[in-house]
């Protein structure tokens, strides 16, 4: 399942999660280990990596979706995936995701305006782009999830 924070710290301050803002930790609570933060992230890009390569070559078997990566890119990546559909909104497809549980956002999230050009002139219109973040999904049942929600999104399997 997806890892998430609990909803109060140990002193009783409400997290991120349920407030939306950073919660302040004193200096107590910042005394980690180099070796543990190595070590903790690891684990957490172990449990990212299958969903996310999962995904990720389904989106590239995908009829008209474009997935915006640097080329040569491997799954030692940050275990986020950005694509958009040239038939479909990425608007549309963040807001039907939504709808069915899947948390994603559509944005240019800060795109460069030679990557902004990159992706208009690859087919989407706007320069919008759909990102998913494997931080909420770590298991190839939640990512067969995604793909299933994806491809019941009307238009998405038409043919060009």
């Amino acid at each position: 399942g997806a890892i998430g924070a609990s909803s109060e710290m140990d002193d009783g301050q409400p997290s991120f999660e349920r407030t939306g803002e950073a919660t302040p930790i004193d200096a107590s609570h910042a005394k980690v280990s180099t070796d543990i933060v190595i070590s903790a992230y690891r684990i957490i890009n172990d449990l990212e990596r299958d969903a996310c390569g999962y995904v990720l070559a389904w989106l590239k078997k995908a009829n008209a979706v474009t997935v915006v990566e640097l080329v040569g890119e491997t799954l030692d990546r940050i275990p986020i995936v950005s694509f958009f559909h040239r038939r479909i909104d990425s608007d549309r497809i963040a807001r039907m995701c939504s709808d069915k549980g899947i948390v994603c956002r559509s944005d240019t999230f800060l795109a460069g305006h030679r990557l902004q050009k990159e992706i208009i002139d690859s087919g989407c219109a706007d320069g919008r782009v759909v990102r998913l973040s494997f931080v909420h999904y770590n298991t190839i049942e939640e990512a067969k999830q995604i793909c299933k929600v994806l491809e019941s999104i009307e238009s998405w399997r038409k043919e060009s």
